[in-house]
This record gives C-alpha cells, sequence and structure tokens, in this order.
C-alpha cells in the first residue's frame, strides 16, 4: 500500500489545480503561465520530500541542487503570468515600465537562487529547506544567502502588482491578482516551515489562489458568453490576450465595410411557413459566417436579411480592402446554394452586396447591456451601395476601386447623390 504523507497531498492538489486551470483556458498565456508555476510547485514539494528530506547534508545525492529548479521555473512562471497580465490592462497615460522592469529584476533574483542552490545544495538542505523546524534555524548566515534572493523577488513582484492595481482592471482580474498575491509567499512558506505546519499553509496558499481563480473564470465564462453573441472567435481570441477594455477601446482606423442582403426575400418570406424562413435565414448566416471566419473579418450586424461585415475592426487585418474585394467575391459563391435551394418559380432570389473602405469609429458602448458599434460615413455609404446594388452585383466605393483595380475588373457607374454626402459620391461595381 502506498503510503501518501501530508506534502505528498499537497504535491497533488498543486498539479490538479494547474491541470484544471489550463484545460479551463488552455489558449490564454496568462493561464498557461499559473499553470506551470502550480506544475512546478508540485515538483518541488515531491522532489524535495522525496530525495532530501532526512538526508544527512553529506550524503544528498549527486543531483540534489537541480531539484530546487523546480522551484526556480514556478517563480519565474508567475511573475511572467504578472507580465503577461500588465499587457492586457489598459495604461491609460501611466508609465508602465518601472513595474514591469520590477518583475524582470524578480525573475533574475530567482534566478540566483537557482544558482546558489546548484553550487550549495548541502547549505540549502541543511540551513535553508525546513529551517524553522530546526532549533535556532533562520539565524545562520547561510539561511540568508538563500532567503534573501527570494525575500527580495517576491517584493517586488507585490510592488508590481500593487503599481498594478492602480491602473483599475476589472474586478475579477483584481481578485485574482490579490489571490496570487496572498498565495504565493504562502506556498513559498513551504520551503523554510517544518514539515506538518509547511503542507499545511502550503494547501491554505492553493485554496486562495483557488477561490481568485474560481471568481476569474466564472467572469470569464459570462464575459465569453457576451462576446460570442455579435463577435467571430478571432474576436475572442483577441480578448483572452488582450483583456476586455484594451480590444474593445474606442478608436479611429481605417478599415472595410461590406454590406450585403437577400433580393426578394420578403415575397418570398410571405409564400413559406414561419419555421421555414428561419431555417433559410440559419443556413443563410451560416454561409456568410464561414466566409467571414476565412477572412478573419467580424459580422456586426444581422438585420433581418441583411448582413454587416467589418474587416479590419476589431481584429487589425493587413491589406483590409483587397481583401473586402475577395471576401465580396466569396460571399456570392458561398450564398448561391443556399438561394438556389429556396427559391420558388414566382419567387426569385438574388444577392447584393456594397463595399467602401475608409475610416470608422469603433468601440464598446452601452450600460447595462453592451455593444460592439462602428459609426462613420464609410458604414452608410456601404448600405447605400448594398441598397443599389442589382442581384449578383457587387458594388464598391472610389477608395476601395484604387486598391482593387489593377487585381480585378471594375466598371464606373453613374455618381450617387447620398444623404450626408456634399458631392455624389463616385462607384464601382466589381465583377465576381
Amino acid at each position: 500500500m502506498i503510503d501518501f504523507g501530508t506534502a505528498d497531498l499537497a504535491a497533488l492538489v498543486s498539479a490538479g489545480m494547474a491541470v484544471s486551470f489550463l484545460l479551463a483556458d488552455p489558449r490564454t498565456p496568462t493561464s498557461r503561465a499559473l499553470s506551470v508555476a502550480l506544475l512546478a510547485a508540485a515538483a518541488s514539494i515531491y522532489l524535495n520530500t522525496t530525495f532530501i528530506k532526512g538526508v544527512p547534508p553529506g550524503e544528498l545525492p549527486w543531483f540534489a541542487g537541480f531539484l530546487a529548479l523546480a522551484e526556480v521555473v514556478g517563480f519565474i512562471a508567475v511573475y511572467q503570468w504578472m507580465l503577461y497580465l500588465r499587457e492586457t490592462i489598459p495604461a491609460e497615460n501611466l508609465r508602465t515600465t518601472f513595474g514591469d522592469n520590477m518583475l524582470r529584476v524578480a525573475q533574475f533574483l530567482v534566478l540566483v537562487y537557482g544558482v546558489e542552490c546548484l553550487v550549495w545544495p548541502d547549505l540549502r538542505a541543511e540551513y535553508f529547506q525546513n529551517a524553522l523546524g530546526a532549533p535556532g534555524g533562520g539565524k545562520a548566515y547561510q539561511f540568508y544567502l538563500f532567503a534573501i534572493p527570494l525575500e527580495l523577488s517576491m517584493l517586488l513582484a507585490t510592488l508590481s502588482a500593487v503599481l498594478l492595481l492602480n491602473r483599475r482592471p476589472d474586478l475579477a482580474e483584481r481578485r485574482r491578482l490579490i489571490a496570487v498575491c496572498l498565495a504565493t509567499p504562502m506556498m513559498s512558506a513551504g520551503l523554510i516551515l517544518p514539515d506538518g505546519l509547511a503542507a499545511l499553509v502550503t494547501v491554505l496558499g492553493e485554496m486562495v489562489l483557488l477561490i481568485g481563480a474560481i471568481q476569474y473564470h466564472v467572469s470569464q465564462g459570462q464575459r465569453n458568453q457576451f462576446l460570442g453573441r455579435f463577435l467571430s472567435p478571432q474576436v475572442e481570441s483577441l480578448v483572452r490576450r488582450q483583456g476586455l477594455a484594451r480590444a474593445m477601446k474606442q478608436d479611429t482606423r481605417e478599415i472595410a465595410v461590406i454590406c450585403c442582403d437577400i433580393r426578394g426575400f420578403t415575397t418570398l418570406s410571405g409564400k413559406l411557413h414561419s419555421s421555414e424562413t428561419l431555417q433559410m435565414l440559419s443556413e443563410f448566416y451560416a454561409a456568410i459566417g464561414d466566409v467571414t471566419t476565412e477572412f478573419g473579418a467580424t459580422i456586426k450586424d444581422y438585420a433581418g436579411d441583411g448582413v454587416l461585415i467589418l474587416l479590419g475592426a476589431p481584429i487589425r487585418v493587413e491589406d483590409a480592402t483587397a481583401q473586402a474585394a475577395r471576401l465580396a467575391a466569396r460571399l456570392h459563391v458561398a450564398v448561391a446554394p443556399v438561394l438556389a435551394r429556396w427559391e420558388r418559380d414566382e419567387a426569385p432570389l438574388g444577392f447584393g452586396v456594397g463595399v467602401s473602405s475608409g475610416p470608422v469609429t469603433v468601440g464598446v458602448i452601452g450600460g447595462a447591456r453592451l455593444e460592439y458599434v462602428a459609426v462613420g460615413q464609410t458604414v452608410n455609404l456601404a448600405a447605400r451601395l448594398c441598397d443599389c446594388a442589382e442581384p449578383g452585383e457587387t458594388l464598391i466605393d472610389d477608395a476601395t476601386a484604387r486598391v482593387v483595380s489593377e487585381e480585378l475588373p471594375v466598371h464606373a457607374r453613374e455618381p450617387l447623390d447620398i444623404k450626408g454626402f456634399a458631392e455624389p459620391v463616385s462607384h464601382y461595381a466589381l465583377a465576381v
């Protein structure tokens, strides 16, 4: 029968939490860093209690110094997690390099501790590990040789965390950050406390971290549920990497806007059962969604048989204007089978697209219910061009035509008088 001690159970708890964090959010660098830190903590507890505990310093195995590398990896991963977190929270007008540099110095100090452990494994085992459980423990200068780098690193990390809290991260991030700051010294104390107390304090630290992580993941799940209603998978990935506030900050940028709808939909819907109409729209939206995902675009709005697509926001896209013309061509190909399957002799269907490029202000607005918005004449122009497009036609504005005319044939049309524009607007038909 396997004899598990309290330290072994603490290691199992740490490993289990690491796997849980990774499975819950495998794509986020912050969660991966925390998982590495917890796995390293589990390895440190197990390796040190298995190979060093109870062994006289002069009889330690040759690899004893290397066992401290698990602790080094754990500390560095925690500090790297904080660096990742600092990247996701907007700094506004605050200078953030000081806090980042403190964390890098903290990582360097941990490396110093690791080198000391490799050079003096006997001193580490005799004067540092579980030192507070021995008579006069923690008073010898050899103890401070190892304790000072670790304590300084944790102090710098705590100061960096305080600076980060000054940037007012959202409540979930704030709670998780505080939990990590509380849990790290508690779990680190397991290195120097007596055996039984070390395991207890380590598990308490793990519980503090678990509470903060659960609160974070519940909030993150609610946030992702909201984002999934109107943002593409690419946007969800961006939010995971940068945080909601930074990813969705209001901004004016050059993007391409694609507006499309079905011609003859109103007539056809009057001849279909409501359930059939919904099924048709579901297939239509699915076809549109596949193409937008392929091009890294974002569906801004569904409005009956119409769809508004953004290319270049919130995700920045290289060569967005040219990509928008290609996306429009793909939309015609993707939607054609759906329309052919549902149209009737007395209710033929068509598909029109409008594309424009230019400055658009984008961002999140709202109170209790948030909404991602895109505002500007570029959006209005795309919608107007879509209205004017014949079935099977894509109309583009002058800015788009200048970019794509060498690659794709375009045909000039009579300028349009559009409300909000001082002069008639030039536009072109794009061959598809």
